[in-house]
């Protein structure tokens, strides 16, 4: 299926239509924190992703509740019980100033550099309470395109611990379209198997391309499509 995807690593580039992605657990600090927005999102078709993407963005870039403001605030209200929302103010951080983010950046590779330096901003941005979505994804998403890895090819097969096979095909950081191949085997020997994308995400072999995290929620879906399978 072809389904909305979200970006989870802020200040990378694009995926480029050579990049090769594979799939990852969910982990990290904040990960029920990310899952539950992405469940609870099917639940609220009156949330539009950009302010979901928005979310997002603010919980990897660490910023503490108590700075947001606008619509990530109520978004997050939305999305987040009471007890979740105060889980959003550990290990959070508030807005780095500038001889601070300039000492921090020294230490550290020129690939962080760009991610260190697109999460203070986005933290200050909430902070200000005046800002858009445009505003955001101009720190959060780097102009150009990370150079493709040829070793990991676009369309490449990843062995899901549950036994299929699933490789991602994302359009920009919005879409991606996910293709899933069970093996004979597997169906014959009864086992159930239940795909649930919140668990998941793509992960580029490019480690300068954006993370996607995955959803339960089709583009434009066809119900009217029925799929037949033949296992003799």
């Amino acid at each position: 299926m072809t389904n909305k995807s979200y970006c989870l690593q802020a200040g990378t580039f694009q995926p480029s239509k050579g990049d090769g992605y594979m799939y990852a657990p969910t982990l990290g600090q904040k990960k029920e924190i990310v899952t539950t927005i992405l469940k609870n999102a099917e639940n609220h078709p009156e949330i539009s992703p950009n302010d979901i993407q928005m979310l997002l963005w603010t919980i990897i870039a660490r910023t503490r509740f108590a700075d947001y403001s606008g619509k990530v605030k109520l978004t997050a209200v939305a999305l987040l019980s009471t007890l979740e929302l105060t889980r959003l103010e550990g290990g959070m951080l508030g807005v780095l100033p500038a001889s601070l983010m300039n000492k921090a950046k020294f230490k550290v590779p020129s690939g962080i550099q760009n991610i260190l330096e697109a999460e203070n901003k986005i933290r200050q941005l909430v902070a200000s309470g005046n800002y858009t979505y445009a505003d955001m994804e101009k720190y959060a998403i780097l102009a150009g395109m990370a150079p493709a890895r040829t070793d990991f090819p676009s369309g490449i097969w990843t062995l899901h611990p549950d036994g299929y096979y699933i490789r991602y095909f994302p359009s920009g950081y919005s879409k991606t379209t996910v293709q899933i191949y069970v093996p004979k085997e597997l169906i014959v020997s009864g086992q159930k198997i239940i795909y649930d994308a919140t668990n998941d995400f793509a992960c580029p072999a490019n480690t300068g391309s954006q993370r996607l995290a995955q959803t339960n929620e089709p583009i434009n879906p066809d119900y009217s499509i029925k799929i037949k399978i033949n296992c003799k």
